[in-house]
């Protein structure tokens, strides 16, 4: 009773000393038979309440700068523990493992701080998202500041703590991608996955307190991650299918747009740029400069030969006075935002490979050079 009372009053590491002390009475075989059986239930009724409070301190200190003393003594106790179980012989109740279970609690912890299924409505998983980043940020930033100090080095406290988050976060996704998703969200979902999670999430953190990304698996599964981009490309399959327009001649501007993209080096894009602005007289410079925004590009020096191009032809069209028909303009309805550039590097091969999808729908005649499907291919 007097041991139990100390644990109540989370007076944590000379508890588990008496503790440890009726334990050795009990391994001794000093008692008789019935008393030992009592004492030996007494030892493991003990051991339960102790890591109850132990952990319930370990939960509690996230959020609670001065939770700094009572963890303290946590640790205190993990390192005596484990002293003790390095030290027994084995069989019997040794090891304990309680540092390995002070990572489990860590672990069931995250997942109850995280935002659960139930909350998540189809449609929105954007939303839902959105909540587990500011969630994972929040708490791995907590961690920073108020336990990880606490702690030895050789406990690795903030990895466990970043695994722990990174393995609940793939939990959920998980369960989520058990059902059948909307397309909205399953767009939401791969944006999430290859974009938000490395950059909003991990190198947010990483900002202040740098890890190793290699130790954390993969949010999910090679496998379901290939499902969900081909049911995205399904969609504009069925999409572009049902609102196939009779205008043949816009074929060709999702091949050239592709080879734009994907093409290395300078000379075969300014040649591909040139085939586009003559199909397609109304393409003008700020077209191209988004499109070049699109694949990276951000070297001024190439930017402005490939450029070259448009303002040459278009000079050579306006002495020319040549004069475009309603019927065949395309890029004039385009408009074009500000110029940033930016590289969407997880969802580059979805996109190429919708819009390679487009010109295959359609039977094309055949050219001299690759087809878009067939360049977006041996890109993947």
């Amino acid at each position: 009773l007097e041991i139990l009372q100390l644990v109540k009053r989370r007076d944590l590491l000379l508890a588990d000393s008496h503790i440890l002390e009726l334990e050795l009475e009990v391994s001794g075989g000093a008692e008789a038979e019935d008393g030992g059986r009592r004492k030996a239930k007494d030892v493991e009724l003990l051991y339960e309440e102790l890591q109850k409070e132990l952990w319930a301190v370990v939960r509690e200190s996230l959020r609670c700068p001065t939770a700094g003393p009572n963890l303290g003594l946590v640790v205190q106790v993990l390192q005596q523990e484990e002293q003790v179980d390095q030290d027994s012989l084995p069989g019997g109740p040794r090891p304990r493992g309680l540092k390995q279970r002070w990572e489990e609690a860590v672990n069931q912890a995250a997942d109850a701080s995280l935002p659960q299924k139930q909350e998540f409505t189809a449609g929105e998983l954007g939303a839902f998202l959105d909540r587990i980043r500011a969630r994972v940020v929040e708490d791995l930033g907590a961690a920073k500041r108020n336990v990880v100090s606490i702690y030895p080095e050789d406990y690795q406290p903030f990895m466990v703590y970043v695994q722990s988050y990174h393995q609940a976060v793939a939990r959920r996704l998980e369960s989520i991608t058990d059902n059948q998703l909307e397309i909205s969200d399953v767009y939401s979902l791969l944006d999430w996955l290859h974009n938000m999670y490395n950059r909003d999430v991990l190198g947010t953190v990483c900002i202040t307190s740098p890890f190793s990304r290699s130790q954390l698996s993969p949010l999910l599964p090679t496998e379901t991650v290939d499902r969900l981009e081909l049911d995205c490309l399904n969609s504009v399959r069925v999409r572009h299918t049902n609102n196939e327009s009779p205008s043949c001649w816009l074929d060709g501007a999702i091949a050239h747009l592709s080879e734009i993209i994907q093409l290395e080096d300078v000379p075969s894009i300014q040649m591909e740029v040139g085939v586009l602005v003559r199909e397609f007289p109304d393409v003008r410079k700020k077209h191209v400069s988004a499109i070049l925004n699109i694949r990276g590009l951000t070297r001024q020096s190439e930017r402005q030969e490939i450029l070259n191009i448009v303002k040459d032809l278009e000079s050579s069209e306006a002495a020319g006075g040549s004069i475009l028909t309603r019927e065949r303009l395309l890029f004039h309805e385009v408009p074009v935002t500000s110029e940033v550039p930016c590289l969407n590097l997880g969802l580059s091969r979805v996109a190429l490979s919708a819009s390679a999808c487009f010109t295959a729908l359609r039977p094309r005649q055949r050219r001299g050079r690759k087809t878009s499907q067939e360049t977006t291919e041996d890109g993947l």
